[in-house]
């Protein structure tokens, strides 16, 4: 008599787990496939408001919410150089966003690019650094 009771029921429970298993891995890759989507489509959103909220700043001189805290904007001494100063900036920000939401759509779809998508991502990485560095300068200058 063999471990699993037949001669056909051990084979056959590895297969099952086996199937499982493959099952499993391929669904992961679909579910992080699907994440990075969102994602992207998360930043092209939030790409579309940065430039929406630098228009509006420049337009009225009123720092947006989202770039200071109620405390900040409460206590800014110069909100309109705020503006003039981050407008530009924040647009800049904004579009890079909306362009790498898109880049990243099509190559989770379309392309696969490679070691381009790392140059890309670590060139966002950048701008995001630049762009919060920006930001901190603008608070301590104009807040």
């Amino acid at each position: 008599m063999c471990p699993a009771g037949n001669a056909y029921g051990y084979e056959e429970n590895s297969m099952t787990e086996v199937a499982f298993l493959t099952q499993s891995a391929q669904s992961l890759d679909i579910t992080q496939g699907h994440f990075m989507t969102v994602f992207n489509v998360i930043l092209l959103i939030y790409g579309a408001y940065s430039v929406y909220a630098a228009n509006k700043m420049q337009k009225t001189g009123e720092p947006m919410q989202w770039l200071l805290s109620n405390e900040e904007l409460l206590r800014a001494r110069k909100p309109n150089a705020f503006c003039n100063y981050m407008s530009p900036k924040t647009r800049i920000f904004g579009i890079l966003c909306i362009l790498y939401g898109f880049f990243g759509i099509i190559t989770d779809f379309w392309l696969h690019l490679g070691k381009l998508e790392m140059i890309v991502l670590a060139a966002f990485v950048i701008a995001i650094v630049w762009f919060f560095i920006t930001l901190k300068k603008a608070k301590k200058k104009y807040v």
